[in-house]
């Protein structure tokens, strides 16, 4: 076999090694059609850099919001994580040894170690089917004199397709190194004897979020009959836009006031359907019903006296967060004066876009989005990255939304760019047929006369 010389190794795997260190192409964001420009913060401190989506952005990218791109100075897309900025409690499981375990095994002891962590529920997983039993929980520091910390019941059932398992149990925030958990038999199966499988203790940690509040537009007070009484309704909107919603702010004038208010949440549809149900709704004779609009906000406002700073009154989303364009508020009055409404903010949890700091020339990143068909896309970083994140990132600004200057919207079919073909290509049928038809009539006819001069 011919070896090959140094040289001419060299210069086959050179080649090689340049094209295996070429970036991935240029990402076409032609079809996506907004843009905003995100310019890079101040500080320098941190691996990570955020910021948050804008009103405008949540309303013009998919709900979901995976068609974001993010894409920096020279054209390479940068990998990020969306999060969404709830406070939450997130279970942490802890070590725990069990002992002790009684005979029958309704009974069983942990030691949790002396590192005195904290716990505040866990657990427990018993034997069998369609069970109502108590569940005793004792927290000790020696083992010996043993304090109360919560009666609970396990209830585990299958009926009719509806299954209910309700195996963890809270309790408030202790350091006990040791806990005793005893079951007791269900009361409602005779001699029972339930038999513990396992216990896990944990920890919830409380994860705090970030959430935004910004003004909406509160539009004036129309005087309407709310459940048949005498009531107010206000319209609110958010400049256009589509937003995430889960709470609203309202300043209100006045004390001494006691009212039953309801947010309702209106639907974007088209103006003639608006039109029907604003008169089915607001006619004289029916008024404003709560039960016509869909579940919002509702409860009693009150206020007593002027002792005290006076204080926004709070609406608060049943079904937690919605993505809503538009409000109502309703409020029955009754025979008392109507309440003097100056402002409304909402209340959501804030959208962040995280990613790993580029280097200075990789400034300013476009965030790319408006691509109804864009894949979710299933970033590495954003599988990878711990939560929380390991160092807080810096926060950069977003910029305004503007259009993307290459967007080429894609091809409607040709049924929808030339609608009037359809009707020409009917209208041809129809009349071919019909001619068909004509002279079909016509041979049959001639038949007819054939055959009867031949009787003849």
């Amino acid at each position: 076999m011919r070896r090959m010389s140094g040289c001419a190794l060299l210069a086959t795997l050179v080649p090689l090694a340049l094209q295996a260190q070429d970036p991935p192409p240029a990402p076409n964001m032609q079809r996506w059609q907004w843009l905003a420009k995100v310019e890079a913060p101040q500080q320098a401190k941190s691996k990570y850099v955020d910021f948050i989506l804008s009103p405008g952005v949540i309303d013009k990218s998919r709900a979901d919001q995976n068609d974001l791109r993010l894409i920096d100075a020279k054209g390479r897309e940068v990998q990020y994580k969306l999060r969404v900025r709830r406070t939450i409690s997130e279970p942490q499981k802890l070590a725990a040894k069990e002992f002790n375990r009684s005979a029958t095994g309704d009974e069983v002891r942990l030691d949790l170690g002396d590192g005195r962590e904290e716990h505040n529920a866990i657990d427990v997983n018993t034997e069998g089917d369609n069970f109502r039993r108590q569940v005793t929980i004792e927290g000790s520091d020696d083992d010996a004199k043993w304090t109360l910390l919560k009666k609970a019941e396990l209830l585990k059932f299958d009926a009719g397709g509806q299954k209910m398992d309700v195996r963890r149990i809270h309790y408030d925030a202790q350091r006990y190194r040791y806990l005793r958990v005893h079951v007791s038999p269900d009361l409602g199966k005779g001699k029972e004897e339930p038999k513990i499988g396992t216990v896990d203790v944990y920890h919830d940690v409380k994860v705090k979020g970030e959430y935004v509040t910004l003004s909406a537009s509160l539009g004036e007070r129309e005087a309407d009959r709310t459940e048949g009484m005498p009531g107010s309704l206000w319209t609110i909107t958010f400049g256009g836009n589509a937003v995430f919603c889960e709470s609203l702010s309202f300043d209100v004038d006045g004390t001494d006031f006691s009212r039953i208010y309801r947010v309702d949440v209106i639907d974007n549809r088209s103006a003639m359907v608006r039109a029907k149900e604003a008169e089915e709704n607001r006619s004289p004779t029916k008024g404003y019903s709560f039960n016509r609009r869909d579940e919002g906000a509702h409860g009693e406002w009150q206020r007593r006296g002027t002792r005290g700073p006076v204080t926004p009154l709070e609406a608060r989303f049943e079904q937690g967060e919605q993505l809503v364009r538009e409000l109502r508020l309703a409020v029955i009055d009754n025979q008392n004066a109507p309440l003097n409404l100056t402002g409304v903010r909402y209340t959501a949890a804030a959208r962040e876009v995280i990613f790993a700091r580029p280097d200075f020339s990789a400034w300013p990143l476009q965030l790319y989005f408006g691509n109804a068909k864009a894949p979710d896309p299933g970033y590495d970083f954003a599988r990878n990255l711990p939560e929380p994140p390991d160092e807080d990132p810096v926060r950069a600004e977003l910029g305004d939304v503007a259009n993307n200057p290459d967007y080429v919207p894609e091809l409607k079919p040709w049924s929808e760019r030339q609608p009037w073909l359809i009707y020409a290509v009917l209208g041809t049928a129809s009349v071919v047929l019909l001619v068909l038809l004509a002279c079909l009539a016509r041979s049959m006819i001639r038949r007819h006369d054939r055959a009867g001069v031949g009787v003849g």
